[in-house]
This record gives structure tokens, sequence and C-alpha cells, in this order.
């Protein structure tokens, strides 16, 4: 007689299945948490540059206003000795085409600004027309209560890691040119996310459980309801880590954001009284921190002091989401217990076996499906809760 195979104890499935379900859940959360750190580096960099070139397009509009030419070149030099994060400054006028200021190195010698455009340089004059119609139908949006879409800003992200930025140049309302800024790769932010409190996360269930399995038997009903009660402590304990780092994280950002902006107004008021230029208006250093349609994110005050207000909600927001993300990774990572603690993995991998000829002439079929028909059917779906469209689908989601 053939023997009768052992069916395998039900501690084990549950321990496997909860250990299992702890490394995807726990290892999700960590990619999560140290993706929220990046993007709050990210953000924080992009924004501090943003300041900056906002600090230099009003030192230039008030040039351009008080004395047209010498002014302007006089200011973007000072401005670009007192900024050493700054590679280079251009300042383009549409009126003759010229190159009106330049601290680029390349521009030296004959190719020494002011002079007009090079044939080369073209690119720069379009993207220049391309913020003067960009403001001009803001404007008309405005006007007309719809939705403002054009991007009064360019922003880039160069591959050292630098930025290239440009902003356009106004004078009494009316676009005269622009201002065109590229930035040195900014320095490295903090580092990644320890991974002992995740690790702790993931072993200090399954040792309890390992514990309480000996108590338990073999009764599978509270087997799985001590399964699922440690995985639920386990990911609540890495939510409330998240939650802690996105909070100080954003609050970091307000307050460097907030420190930045009152640097680099003291540094322009400090280049107007040293220029001769005019100090009134007085200086909004809250205004520069400002989207890409240069509408402000209202994080500072006009002064640049730092909103707590606002800053409460963004902190809320990212709680709001970052929670979000974890109940749905809590839900799988509770599904993928399931399915290995009472069985379902194991059957799947005795039919795997039994009918491993018929997988292998259906695997091709498989993967063209999941390629051509249920990928982009998710993706669609996944960016349905996004604020994706067509003027923005080179960025990140």
């Amino acid at each position: 007689m053939r023997a009768r195979t052992r069916p395998l104890s039900h501690r084990r499935r549950f321990a496997a299945g909860l250990a299992v379900a702890l490394l995807a859940g726990v290892g999700l959360c960590l990619a999560l948490v140290a993706a929220t750190r990046e993007e709050a580096l990210a953000e924080r960099a992009e924004r501090k540059a943003v300041i900056t070139l906002r600090a230099l397009a009003e030192l230039v509009e008030r040039a351009a206003g008080a004395e047209p030419g010498e002014a302007v070149r006089r200011a973007v030099a000072r401005f670009a000795a007192t900024h050493p994060e700054v590679r280079s400054v251009r300042v383009v006028t549409f009126e003759g085409i010229r190159l009106e200021a330049s601290s680029d190195p390349a521009d030296r010698g004959a190719r020494a600004a002011p002079r007009r455009l090079e044939r080369a340089e073209k690119p720069l004059y379009d993207l220049g027309q391309k913020l003067r119609a960009a403001v001009a139908e803001n404007r008309e949006s405005a006007a007309a209560e719809e939705t403002i879409l054009g991007e009064e800003i360019a922003l880039e992200r160069r591959p050292d890691g630098g930025f290239a930025l440009a902003a356009p140049v106004e004078r009494g309302g009316e676009v005269l040119g622009l201002v065109q800024m590229r930035t040195e790769p900014a320095p490295q932010g903090a580092a990644a996310p320890s991974w002992l409190p995740f690790l702790a996360a993931w072993l200090a269930p399954v040792l309890v459980f390992a514990l309480l399995a000996l108590a338990l038997g073999e009764r599978r009903a509270p087997l799985a309801a001590a399964a699922a009660a440690l995985l639920a402590v386990a990911l609540g304990a890495v939510a409330w880590l998240g939650l802690r780092v996105a909070a100080e994280e954003r609050r970091e950002t307000g307050r460097q954001l907030a420190a930045h902006a009152a640097a680099e107004a003291a540094a322009t008021r400090q280049l107007l009284a040293e220029l001769g230029l005019p100090e009134a208006p007085p200086l909004a250093p809250g205004r520069w921190d400002v989207d890409v349609q240069r509408r402000p994110r209202q994080l500072l005050a006009a002064a640049g002091a730092l909103d707590e207000g606002r800053l409460g909600e963004l902190v809320r927001r990212d709680a709001s989401r970052l929670t979000r993300a974890v109940a749905w990774i809590a839900a799988a990572a509770l599904a993928l217990l399931a399915f290995v603690g009472f069985g379902g993995a194991a059957r799947v991998g005795r039919d795997l076996v039994a009918h491993r000829a018929a997988y292998v002439y259906t695997v091709p079929a498989l993967v063209a499906m999941l390629v051509l028909v249920f990928f982009p059917f998710l993706y669609g779906f996944l960016l349905s809760f996004t604020n994706a469209n067509i003027y923005n689908s080179n960025k990140p989601l």
C-alpha cells in the first residue's frame, strides 16, 4: 500500500503565512517611507531653486526698470558672485533678440553680453516666447475664471542633479524677456531610514506567534486570529513610524523654505542697496515660493514667515495619503496570510507540479495578456486617481 501523506501542520502554515505576509507588508512600508523621504528631499531642493530664481527675477526687473542694460549686467554679476550654488545666469530681452547679461563662462570674449543671440541659441529665445504666451494665456484664463494650465516657470532637473530654470522678466505687466538660471547639483540629503525597526517589526511577531502556537495547538481558527492580530499590530507600528517620518520631513521642508526665503530676501535687499536700485515696493519673499504657474503655494506668509496653519494642513494631508496606502498594503498582506495559512498556497503548488506541462504551454499567452491587457487597464485605473493630464505627462505622478 502507498503511504498516506501526512497533512502539513496548521501551526507551520500560519507561521509561514505570517512570515511571508510580514515580509511583504513591512517591506512595502519600508519602501513607502523611503520614497516619502526621497520625495520630500526632491521637493525641498526644487522649491529652494524656484525661490532663488524668483529673487533673481525680481532683482533683474528692478534693475531693468531703473537703468536697462548696464544696471542689469551689474545686478547679474553681483547676484552670481553672492550665490556660489548658481552655476550661470543669462538674461534675454525680446527687443533686438539680445543676450542682455550673462555669467556663463561660455559668454566671454567675443561672445560677451550684450550681443544679439546666435542661431544656435534660438531654443533660448523660443523658451522666452513660450513663457510669454503662457503668461498671456493664464491671465485670460484667470479673467474668465478658468483653470490656469500654462507653465510660466520652466523647470528641469538635469542629469547631474542640478536644475535649469527660467522665468519671465516683466515691467508694467508686459513680458520683456526671460532670465535663465542653472544651479549646481544639490547636496546629498539625509540617509535612508534605518531598517532595524522594520526588521524588528518582522521578526518579533513571528517569535510571538511561535510561542502562542505552542499553547493553541492545531486549532485553525485561534491560530488564524492570532496571526492576523500580530500582523495588524506590526503593520500598525510601521505605519506609526512612517507617519512620524512624513510629518517630520514636511515640517523640515517648511522650516528650510522659510529660512531660505528669508536669506534670499536679505541678500536681495543688500544687492538693491549696493546697486542703488529702488527698494519699493517692499519685497514679499513669501510669494517667491510658487508652482510652475507662479501661483503661491501659501506655505509662507507674504513676509516669508512659516504659516503654521497651512503646514498643519499639509501634515494632515500627508498622513491621510500615507494611511490609505498602508491600509491597502495591510489588506494585501492579510490576503497573503489567509492564502498561505488556509492551505491555498500549498494547493496551488501541488497543482502547478501536477500540471506543469499544461502551464508551460499557456505561459506565453498569460504573459501577453498581462502586458497587453491587464497592465494598461490597471495603469489607466491608477492614473484616474491622480492629476495627470496631457500638460504634465512628463512629470512624476
